[in-house]
């Protein structure tokens, strides 16, 4: 058996038995905290996990520096005149 947490959220854990993989996360869809478990097969795991992974040719843009929304437009501003 082995046990995981996902990255630092301790509200995420997934358990691996060797046959199956055991998910137990908080859901809060309904304003209410419920702790849930969903057991899957190591397949069906893989195929969700990989649903997450970005294409080879995709650009992720992170939220901060020049494409901060507070500084936008200065940056267009600078690169116009540039």
């Amino acid at each position: 058996m082995m046990k995981i947490n996902a990255g630092n959220d301790s509200k995420l854990n997934m358990e691996y038995d060797g046959q199956s993989v055991t998910i137990k996360y908080v859901d809060k869809t309904d304003g209410k905290e419920k702790n849930e478990t969903v057991s899957v097969s190591v397949e069906e795991f893989i195929s969700r996990f990989i649903c997450h992974i970005p294409d080879e040719q995709f650009k992720t843009i992170r939220y901060y520096g020049m494409y901060s929304r507070r500084t936008k437009r200065v940056y267009k501003k600078i690169l116009s005149i540039w």
